[in-house]
């Protein structure tokens, strides 16, 4: 049988034991050195002599017991399986995130791709049955994570993405709208959208004809603008110092530009929205809210396995034990007195006959 806890981080509880257990031996140790002064073991047996050292210990040992199973309570012990088919309802969003060098400009804090990456893991947390995938583009489009219902999969490729994955520099927004189109229709997906993540700066790839070839297709295109539409200078870093900037051949910094015009038309074009990225995720807030509008097709039947709970068989156990330790009596019991001092007085009156 295998037992899973489903809160094994709070295992360090059962560190506490061994420490009350010291300081308990401490304080019996202090308490029997103290009367011991006064009295001798004999002295203590005639004055207490109801008194059940065997009963004490038991009390002790049933506190103990008590105190393991409240923490393995709290840890949340399962087994035993149980398997739900959920149908899963949902669309199939792409994101497309742009890896460009001109993506590691630090007007957005640490830098643009990094806000990319904490938006889109962000997003992934409010999805239920909807597929994603994954795109980096730069100079060329490369798929990392196709559609899937996996966003774990979808978090781990998200996690290494750099602007070292795609070796062609350049941004191809047209590129990577192809991509995400010709994915969609190996899936022969219905519901459609598309999340771009993205500077704007094009580099003649004609994102306005691929954007309306996605409408015609009923994909729906939400732009993100990364950058200070001033401009920021592109940081060339060795061992993650900056230590120059980015220079065209005459010598002049380069100056990366948000291209805001470009990226509002392909959103308007599919029926989108363009949103300017600023401090916190409000622009995913605001794309997943639109997302909830659109039809849900059924992508299939998710086997899901579930553990069932145990957590109360401990907490159940915990408390009788607990109880024992408070209300068993530390007094040797009369009846059972009674009983020895009859069977004893019973065995010797035959040791007498005989």
């Amino acid at each position: 049988m295998e037992i899973y806890f489903a809160n094994e981080q709070i295992s360090w509880l059962f560190l506490i034991i061994p420490i009350i257990l010291a300081f308990d031996i401490y304080v019996y140790f202090q308490k029997r050195k103290r009367l011991h002064r006064v009295f001798n073991r004999q002295s203590v047996s005639k004055l207490l002599p109801s008194f059940s050292p065997a009963a004490r210990r038991a009390k002790k040992i049933f506190f103990y017991i008590a105190l393991i199973l409240f923490i393995l309570a709290l840890m949340q012990p399962k087994w035993g399986k149980n398997i739900i088919k959920v149908e899963q309802k949902g669309i199939d969003i792409m994101f497309l995130i742009d890896v460009s060098n001109s993506m590691t400009a630090e007007d957005i804090k640490p830098n643009r791709l990094a806000k990319a990456r904490m938006q889109i893991a962000s997003f992934l947390e409010k999805l239920k049955g909807d597929r994603v995938g994954l795109s980096a583009f730069a100079g060329s489009t490369f798929t990392l994570c196709p559609l899937t219902a996996d966003y774990k999969a979808v978090r781990l490729f998200l996690d290494h993405l750099n602007p070292g994955i795609i070796r062609r520099q350049g941004t191809r927004i047209g590129t990577a709208l192809k991509n995400a189109r010709e994915r969609f229709k190996r899936y022969n997906s219905k519901s459609k959208a598309v999340i771009l993540l993205t500077d704007g700066e094009d580099h003649g790839t004609m994102p306005l004809v691929e954007a309306e070839h996605c409408r015609q297709d009923d994909i729906i295109i939400f732009c993100i603008g990364l950058g200070k539409r001033e401009g920021e200078p592109i940081p060339v870093k060795e061992k993650g110092t900056t230590v120059d900037y980015l220079k065209d051949k005459h010598g002049k910094v380069v100056m990366s530009k948000l291209d805001e015009f470009t990226l509002q038309q392909i959103a308007e074009k599919t029926g989108g929205e363009y949103y300017y990225s600023q401090f916190g995720d409000f622009e995913l807030e605001h794309i997943y809210n639109q997302l909830q509008s659109m039809e849900k097709e059924k992508l299939g039947v998710k086997s899901i396995e579930n553990y069932k709970n145990r957590y109360h068989i401990f907490i159940l156990l915990g408390i009788i034990f607990f109880l024992f330790s408070v209300f068993l009596p530390e007094r040797k019991s009369v009846l059972w007195s009674r009983i020895k001092d009859r069977v004893k007085n019973k065995l010797q009156e035959k040791v007498n006959e005989n």
